[in-house]
């Protein structure tokens, strides 16, 4: 049994793999992002909840069989990127015995490369809490890799509610993506995009099998993120379980659109297939 575990900026994830099968898949939406553009420290609440969460999801590895030194644990953007995030994960590692690596955003593209393409070619954007990365593989190379350091939650405490502001801004970050290899095909991971997929995809319940492959048209999306954008955050509540998700759905569906009109495509195949298949596959070589 492997068990991995994504200290990301919106959600703590844990996933346990077992000859290639997810026998254990959970989530706690702690959102350690939040506030973290106003002075560039963590959140003290947000560090709480995200302590609590790696406890949590720890003990459980641990009922599976995996001992906690054993749990392959990485951490994103927010521990990344904050000034106080290397700090924070010392304590984090004291408090919970989990070893915590915190990756680069070249390293969380291209684990996100290999474990929604399966080892295949193909283009890659994950739109988290506090950056979104796209990458492109060809031929088995990682031809091109850019961090954005910008997701969700960043980009909902810049913004709050303001839906012309929210366009704009996204609009002015995906030009930092420059030069992006001339692509047919995108694969969408992360919440955002499994999220905004699950509101179009007519289920009540999420169900990860109908998920995984499901096209979402450009003018979809387009018509989800409007329709979001003038809902308060109670209606949309009744949308997406996740109630932290659904305080920054349109600021992640706004970025996912504007990286699907950067790139002039019309859809995104959304995969739950992700960098935590990724990164243990990049650990160990398998699942």
């Amino acid at each position: 049994m492997k068990a991995v575990l994504d200290i990301g900026s919106n959600s703590v994830r844990l996933r346990c793999f077992s000859d290639g099968k997810i026998m254990y898949n959970g989530k706690i939406t702690s959102q350690l992002g939040e506030n973290m553009s106003k002075d560039g420290l963590l959140d003290e609440n947000s560090k709480t909840r995200t302590t609590k969460a790696v406890k949590t999801l720890a003990e459980k590895a641990e009922e599976l069989g995996v001992a906690r030194g054993n749990i392959l644990a990485f951490a994103t953007a927010a521990i990344r990127n904050s000034k106080d995030g290397r700090a924070y994960a010392e304590v984090l590692e004291k408090e919970t015995g989990v070893k915590i690596d915190i990756i680069s955003g070249e390293t969380e593209a291209e684990i996100g490369l290999f474990g929604a393409l399966s080892g295949g070619d193909g283009a890659v954007i994950d739109i988290g809490g506090a950056s979104s990365e796209l990458a492109v593989k060809k031929d088995g190379k990682v031809i091109y890799s850019h961090s954005l350091p910008f997701g969700a939650v960043t980009l909902y405490d810049e913004c709050g509610e303001d839906f012309d502001k929210i366009i704009a801004k996204t609009n002015e970050l995906v030009k930092t993506y420059g030069q992006v290899p001339l692509l047919q095909k995108l694969v969408g991971i992360g919440g955002t995009a499994t999220s905004v997929a699950h509101a179009l995809s007519g289920q009540k319940t999420y169900v990860p099998e109908v998920i995984q492959g499901l096209i979402v048209k450009k003018e979809a999306l387009k018509t989800l993120v409007l329709r979001l954008s003038v809902m308060t955050v109670e209606e949309r509540n009744k949308i997406f379980a996740d109630k932290k998700r659904a305080r920054v759905i349109v600021c992640g569906g706004a970025l996912l659109l504007a990286v699907l009109d950067y790139l002039n495509l019309d859809e995104f195949s959304a995969s739950e297939a992700d960098n935590l298949e990724g990164y243990c596959l990049f650990k160990t070589g398998a699942l």
